[in-house]
């Protein structure tokens, strides 16, 4: 959203730091969960040493053994497991690795492309402003995570919709914060409880099924069904009626008591963010019509 509306702002500078340390980060906790899980080939193990022993600002030092490692084939199998395996790191990470001699060089400077997939978890309550065609709207961004949440209610009067983001393709991972609960779960209870709640029951809701990419690319390898009894074998390899199990879940779980719109994202891909986005302005314009009082 910063990227569509706010570009004026935007600093690649900044994100520099970011990225070296989302791609060291991500190949450090991956091995780090390799080892209790698998046995390190021992072609690997020195590259596997200078890795974790490594800092963000040393990044250039060990590039080579990152996309070494990176392109062995059990780096890439056990990766492609990371849900099953409990291994916390995103599905752009195969991004950092594959773009790791350049983000290492010190000549680094990030494209629109490097910053969408950069990964910073939302700490606290951050606010976006920006005007389209002279209407001024303000997002207030919320952290999901469990220790996060109690920072969100003063946050709310006048408030014209909620914005829910879901990854739809992290049914097969858990928490963070508690490796018994499901991601997909979790997120489903959170809709339902806050979509029901006093704060923000009234509401207009607007859901967000975010990493449609990640989540086609899981389901031709693997079908839903194999997570879901719900759906057969072959619906769940459709992409199609695959995001629309998920649209009905929440569907089903919402509680709120005005309506509520889903769209399919991929968050990476700005032309289809920017139509979605058009969409959902025209929607939160009309609910703050609705909400004047005429009389």
């Amino acid at each position: 959203m910063t990227l569509l509306h706010a570009q004026e702002k935007l600093v690649p500078d900044s994100y520099v730091s970011v990225l070296r340390e989302n791609c060291l980060l991500t190949m450090q906790n991956l091995l780090s969960s390799t080892q209790t899980l698998f046995q390190i080939p021992s072609e690997l193990k020195e590259d596997v040493e200078k890795v974790l022993q490594a800092t963000s600002k040393e990044i250039s030092h060990v590039a080579e053994h990152i996309k070494k490692l990176s392109t062995h084939h059990i780096i890439q199998e056990i990766y492609s497991h990371r849900g099953p395996c409990k291994i916390q790191i995103p599905c752009v990470s195969h991004y950092y690795w594959e773009n790791v001699e350049r983000i290492a060089s010190p000549e680094f400077l990030p494209t629109v492309e490097d910053i969408l997939h950069s990964r910073a978890k939302t700490s606290g309550v951050q606010t976006i402003n920006f005007v389209i065609e002279k209407v001024h709207f303000e997002v207030v961004d919320v952290g999901g995570q469990r220790a996060e949440r109690r920072k969100w209610l003063h946050c709310f009067d006048n408030v014209t919709a909620v914005l829910f983001l879901a990854a739809i393709d992290e049914y097969d991972m858990v928490l963070e914060e508690d490796e018994n609960i499901n991601r997909f779960d979790e997120s489903l209870r959170l809709w339902s409880e806050i979509s029901g709640s006093q704060y923000f029951k009234p509401l207009t809701w607007i859901l967000f099924l975010n990493k449609s990419d990640s989540l086609q690319q899981k389901i031709q390898k693997q079908s839903l069904h194999t997570y879901f009894e719900d759906i057969s074998e072959e619906d769940g390899k459709d992409f199609e009626k695959s995001t629309t199990y998920f649209s009905k879940k929440y569907e089903e779980n919402f509680n709120g008591t005005a309506l509520f719109y889903y769209h399919i994202t991929c968050a990476i891909n700005t032309d289809q963010c920017q139509k979605v986005f058009s969409a959902v302005r025209d929607t939160i314009i009309l609910t703050a019509i609705d909400d004047v009082d005429f009389t």
